[in-house]
């Protein structure tokens, strides 16, 4: 049991005024970044805002406190954004609910039963593919944002998915020329210079 105890125990023994003075500064900072982060992961996720917010703070709390190492790197993450909103539009809040918990229960058998080397059994290919398939996704939601395109359908076709390809940007340029946003592009275009 000595193995699993939270590492806060141990930090605790030798804390200093000195060492909150930099923690605290760093909670700020990370508080900056993080909440307008997890507002965004909401929204994305299909859920509101404050759901964001309550988690970031909970889960940030839960992590420091239950964690088993003094210097933790945990917060919201783009990865579960896509899968979050899946489980959100197909089973409510209450399929999420359940798929956290059987998460979290999943979690805590793998530290318990010692089984997290069980990643090395996982292909390369597929934490590789897995981690650029999130990326597209992600990439291909921010592309109407970026050109400021206002899509009327819930779901765009896959017709207007292959006209944002670079491939087809005269044909993206002809069809929607009417409806482009130069000022989103021009403050887009300067913030990734």
């Amino acid at each position: 049991m000595e193995q699993i105890r939270p590492k806060l125990w141990d930090t605790l023994k030798h804390y200093s005024k000195r060492q909150f003075a930099k923690d605290l500064i760093s909670g700020i900072i990370v508080a900056i970044i993080a909440l307008p982060l997890s507002i965004a992961l909401a929204l994305a996720s299909g859920v509101t805002p404050e759901k964001g917010i309550y988690t970031a703070i909970i889960a940030g709390f839960l992590i420091s406190f239950l964690g088993g190492s003094k210097v933790q790197i945990a917060g919201p993450t783009a990865a579960f954004a896509s899968i979050v909103a899946g489980i959100v539009a197909e089973s409510g809040m209450d399929g999420l609910v359940v798929a956290t918990v059987m998460a979290g229960i999943l979690l805590i058998l793998m530290g318990v039963f010692r089984l997290g080397s069980l990643i090395r059994y996982i292909p390369y290919t597929i934490t590789t593919g897995f981690t650029a398939g999130i990326a597209v996704t992600i990439l291909i939601g921010q592309i109407k944002d970026f050109f400021g395109l206002t899509i009327k359908t819930a779901e765009p076709s896959l017709r207007q998915w292959i006209n944002f390809t670079l491939c087809n940007s005269f044909f993206l340029y002809c069809e929607y020329r009417g409806i482009w946003s130069w000022c989103n592009m021009s403050f887009d275009s300067n913030c990734l210079a």
